[in-house]
């Protein structure tokens, strides 16, 4: 393998990575979304079913993220086994 292909593998490695940890940003503040719904909801007795609904939406945002998230971890495992058994 040349290094300019070494190199541009290393290059979507990191991009991949980094958009891994995009993913985590964005998955935690969804969980502090979820989290100041559901304190708005016990203390908004008047809105509670608006307040649950958001609160669902917010999970499955949630769920969805960490899905994303598994594929990625996924994708870098088989790329980092391809290149390197050892991490297989």
């Amino acid at each position: 393998m040349t290094n300019e292909v070494a190199n541009l593998l290393l290059d979507e490695l990191r991009a991949l990575r980094h958009g891994q940890e995009a993913l985590r940003h964005g998955q935690e503040a969804l969980r502090a979304d979820i989290a100041d719904v559901k304190i708005s909801a016990r203390q908004t007795e008047t809105v509670p079913g608006l307040a649950f609904n958001l609160a669902g939406h917010l999970q499955l945002q949630v769920a969805c993220q960490t899905s994303r998230i598994d594929r990625f971890e996924e994708c870098l495992r088989r790329i980092e086994g391809h290149f390197h058994p050892t991490y297989a």
